[in-house]
């Protein structure tokens, strides 16, 4: 065991250091000239507030990223232009600033962001004759009184009416709903889907993808498999086990840092079969009464999974992580957890370090895995289990 603890010490640092080694968050994209051309390549997607900054492209054949400011070039775009950047002139904090606005919905009506991760967050809102507004969710309006805070979001609000052409729909919602990027984009996009039903003609070019322009996002997760190991009751009682496993949970996503690495969190439950014979404690033999008990085990793991080809539909990845269990047998009463070397000491729970890998198929959004992992126990109880786990799952 505790070759098996040194190895599953080296497995996640080698998972940390190929995080920590990935500088580049390389997607497909393209760039606008300022001449109007689309040169297509490869895009270092950073943070909002580096994106806002600069552009590394790389163009296709090249071997090596350029930055661009906002003033060598009109825009760039990643994912198929789910994201698109945009060099703009915008006042910031009542300063004028050029940089690349990161553009929500383009139309009638036109909403852009700016988000330095340090200040609050400015939208701005633009007609089609020219004229912007900025709409800024404060995040310290609760440091005010009532009267000043809603003074300080009327007068906001009201310098953006304009645009709208004083609609007082849209007034009621800037009002009453929170200025998210997402409620923001909503309210823009009725508004222009109001004004195209008067004119008759379209009024939304473009829409971002908010999951793709995310910094975090959260899928679901549900995973199936077969475990097959052994379990230890004491030095002479270790019977085999067999069983099936199912679990839910969610997977976090890192599209904007590194998409090689998620983080995953899975609530699970194991139905174990478990059988074998004791051992005379002197001979060593196994005498002849057979044990069988059914066991179910409930766990919460937690971990990484790391993939090797993020970009391609196909991938190899490893796991790694803890999962804490807690077994109960079949007449729910809680199974016993108490040191290997003193009976008075007890475990709340099982821990054992998982380690495995697989292959990964992205369907679309959808990613399907098949995996094999091994579950290694690392608390000194007398009752724990160990073994394999094959699973398929499905992050949605």
């Amino acid at each position: 065991m505790k070759y098996s603890r040194q190895f599953c010490s080296l497995l996640f640092a080698a998972l940390f250091c190929l995080s920590a080694g990935a500088q580049n968050n390389p997607k497909e994209g393209y760039i606008v000239t300022s001449g109007g051309d689309k040169i297509h390549g490869t895009i270092d997607y950073q943070s909002r507030a580096k994106s806002a900054l600069v552009c590394r492209f790389k163009k296709s054949g090249e071997t090596s990223f350029r930055d661009y400011s906002p003033s060598e070039i009109d825009s760039y775009a990643v994912d198929d232009a789910a994201v698109r950047f945009v060099s703009r002139t915008f006042p910031i904090d009542g300063v004028t600033q050029t940089f690349f606005a990161e553009l929500l919905l383009k139309g009638h009506v036109s909403l852009y962001r700016y988000d330095d991760g340090r200040k609050d967050v400015s939208y701005f809102v633009e007609n089609q004759a020219g004229d912007v507004a900025v709409i800024v969710d404060y995040s310290n309006l609760s440091d005010y009184t009532a009267s000043d805070a809603a003074a300080k979001r009327r007068e906001m609000l009201g310098a953006a009416m304009p645009i709208f052409d004083n609609n007082q729909k849209v007034q009621t919602r800037l009002w009453k709903e929170k200025l998210t990027a997402e409620h923001l984009v909503d309210i823009v996009r009725e508004y222009n889907t109001e004004v195209s039903g008067s004119s008759g003609g379209n009024t939304i070019d473009y829409v971002y993808s908010a999951r793709k322009s995310s910094a975090t996002t959260l899928r679901f997760a549900i995973e199936g498999g077969l475990i097959m190991g052994g379990a230890r009751l004491n030095d002479y009682f270790k019977p085999s086990m067999k069983g099936l496993h199912a679990a839910l949970g969610g997977e976090v996503f890192f599209p904007r840092s590194i998409d090689n690495l998620s983080l995953l969190f899975m609530l699970g439950l194991n139905y174990l079969n478990e059988k074998g014979y004791s051992y005379n404690d002197y001979t060593g033999k196994p005498i002849d009464n057979k044990w069988v008990a059914k066991i179910y085990d409930i766990n919460l793991r937690t971990g990484v999974n790391y993939s090797f080809l993020p970009k391609k539909k196909f991938s190899p990845i490893v796991c790694g992580g803890v999962n804490l269990s807690v077994p109960i047998t079949d007449d729910c009463s809680v199974v016993s957890l108490v040191d290997d070397g003193d009976d008075d000491i007890k475990f709340p729970f099982n821990v054992r370090l998982f380690l495995g890998g697989g292959v990964e198929f992205k369907l679309s959004e959808i990613r399907i895995r098949a995996t094999a992992r091994y579950e290694l126990p690392v608390t000194t109880v007398k009752n724990y289990t160990k073994g394999l786990v094959a699973s398929i799952a499905v992050v949605l």
